[in-house]
């Protein structure tokens, strides 16, 4: 079974800064929102509802900084 997985991530556009939830492997996003909040619990929404789901946010500067996974966990590996 796939995972779901959503990207939080920054658009800049002539407003400002606004905050995408980019499914993985898509080119339009579900939904740009105003608050980093509210795109995140828009993804955490999503991915909840889903049987495997998990969430990756970015910071302003496009940097992973936290990651959220829902069902089974994926495999932990030593790196």
């Amino acid at each position: 079974m796939n995972r779901k997985v959503l990207y939080v991530t920054p658009r800049k556009t002539k407003e400002g800064l606004n905050w995408a939830v980019l499914p993985q492997n898509a080119s339009r996003p579900v939904k740009i929102l105003e608050n980093k909040k509210d795109a995140v619990d828009l993804a955490k929404e999503i991915a909840q509802n889903a049987n495997l789901g998990q969430v990756r946010i970015q910071n302003q500067h496009g940097i992973f900084q936290t990651e959220y996974t829902y069902g089974l966990d994926p495999k932990k590996y030593k790196g």
